[in-house]
């Protein structure tokens, strides 16, 4: 919603391709270009900005402002991890969130949720290519309120390019479980890493407030893949006492010496 009407937008990355985001306004598909190009968010704009692999979240503020939130990417000029709040009729940054300066990094895709369910965002969540899962809480009506703290750090440091999944609380307890898992394909490299790599399911009971990490591995319930074949895979179902375990972690398979990876969003199905 801007310019007094609703409006139908359209925020898309460049991926390899270039280091930035675009808009459209497909309100009305028969509209002039010149109508339906909004605006361009580039490294022109913030040299922050790397290449946009990430997925741009439409969503709206408890300011009752409508915003896109974005990550910077990978390959940027310092190569810092960044989350980018930008005003959704222009392009501006309303935000500009940055969660590590110490270089060879960069954010992977956002996910928003609204913790009460009221459709304005409360809290966002985004990996990094060093491992980490931050948490920027948003609740806030004023900008300059905005927090970040760091919920997990990956065992070795396996970097996360997928986009986080978030479910309900499986115990109904406050907060909710954040799913992800680690591993990159952006490199040449890549095709032949061997490093184990992992699927995690982390609780945010929404009291982390640290710069290190609030939750550690050895509090997860390790899982195991105990049998495959072609039709599917069985997992262990060791069992989790959520009063007191933080989630779960899972390590995944390696194939000929290559390691299996995730490097999309995990589909979570009845949460």
């Amino acid at each position: 919603f801007y310019d007094n009407d609703w409006h139908s937008v359209l925020v898309g990355g460049f991926r390899s391709g270039g280091k930035g985001y675009f808009s459209l306004d497909i309100t009305d598909p028969n509209a002039s270009a010149n109508k339906v190009v909004r605006w361009e968010f580039t490294d022109e704009a913030d040299n922050d900005m790397g290449f946009s692999y990430g997925k741009a979240q439409i969503v709206r503020l408890n300011s009752g402002r409508w915003v896109a939130i974005v990550a910077n990417g990978y390959n940027s000029a310092e190569q810092k991890a960044v989350l980018y709040v930008l005003d959704i009729s222009d392009g501006s940054i309303i935000k500009k969130i940055t969660v590590d300066t110490a270089g060879d990094n960069g954010l992977s895709s956002p996910i928003a949720v609204s913790t009460n369910n009221d459709f304005n965002i409360d809290v966002v969540y985004a990996g990094d290519l060093k491992g980490n899962v931050w948490r920027f809480d948003l609740t806030s009506v004023n900008s300059t309120d905005w927090i970040y703290s760091k919920l997990f750090s990956t065992e070795g440091s396996r970097p996360i390019t997928g986009a986080i999944t978030v479910g309900n609380h499986p115990a109904n307890l406050n907060g909710r479980v954040v799913y992800f898992g680690t591993g990159e394909y952006l490199q040449p490299s890549d095709l032949s890493d061997s490093a184990t790599e992992y699927f995690y399911a982390i609780a945010d009971n929404d009291s982390c407030l640290s710069a290190t990490a609030c939750v550690h591995s050895s509090q997860l319930i390790s899982q195991t893949i105990d049998s495959a074949e072609k039709t599917g895979r069985t997992i262990s179902n060791h069992r989790i006492d959520w009063q007191q375990d933080k989630g779960w972690r899972l390590p995944l398979s390696a194939i000929n010496g290559v390691a299996e990876r995730v490097v999309g969003r995990p589909l979570l199905i009845g949460s």
